[in-house]
């Protein structure tokens, strides 16, 4: 995890706060760039070193929030994956990591598991559909294609954000 930025402004304000503050924070510091240039100072606030700004409460994002969101901001999870707190269940299970399928001479059908990164959807020539979906385990991002028969059960879980353990092969 990330440490909250500390001091200032901010004070100890959490991912979550602060995230929900984005627009009071922009319009504050619009307020002191627009102070800064015209030479105003707000008699408010000339006896103090920095303002205060005041962030509306906001509960904290749980892990799965938190690590959703930083991937959606930068394009990876860069803390953790959401998949680390299954670790010992996935391997009890059998599923491997997308870098295990590099030279695989075990079985021709494996088990991955995966939170959802894209989802592209198409019907064949003979109208039936099938579908593509990205998805990211912690070494990396792999892409299954799924067929009409598991179609119908398997598109919500593909579309969402929770994780799923693929059978491929």
């Amino acid at each position: 995890n990330m440490p909250a930025p500390s001091g200032g402004v901010f004070g100890t304000a959490g991912r979550a706060e602060l995230f929900a503050n984005v627009e009071i924070m922009t319009r504050f510091a619009a307020s002191l760039s627009d102070d800064r240039e015209t030479g105003q100072q707000n008699l408010l606030l000339a006896d103090t070193k920095a303002p205060a700004l005041k962030l509306k409460p906001t509960a904290p994002w749980d892990e799965l929030t938190k690590l959703q969101a930083e991937q959606k901001a930068i394009g990876f999870y860069l803390t953790a994956h959401p998949l680390d707190s299954y670790k010992s269940l996935l391997e009890r299970v059998g599923v491997i990591s997308v870098n295990a399928l590099e030279g695989n001479q075990g079985p021709a059908i494996v088990k991955l598991a995966g939170i959802p990164v894209s989802y592209k959807e198409r019907t064949a020539k003979s109208g039936s559909k099938y579908a593509f979906a990205s998805l990211t385990d912690a070494d990396g991002v792999f892409e299954v294609m799924i067929f009409s028969e598991v179609l119908g059960v398997a598109r919500d879980l593909l579309q969402g954000n929770a994780p799923v353990v693929c059978q491929v092969g």
